[in-house]
């Protein structure tokens, strides 16, 4: 899969979600949703 867009990866970002729900099956749609609010944040360093 290849994408050209503008405004970067968070433009092209619903897409990528879209195909691993729907075409690739590799997550389902709550998993996907769920999944940048479940990873840890880094914390800074100083």
């Amino acid at each position: 899969m290849a994408v050209v867009t503008f405004g970067g990866a968070y433009a092209v970002l619903a897409y990528v979600a879209q195909e691993a729900v729907e075409h690739y099956r590799w997550l389902t749609a709550p998993k996907m949703l769920a999944g940048p609010s479940a990873s840890p944040r880094r914390r800074r360093a100083r």
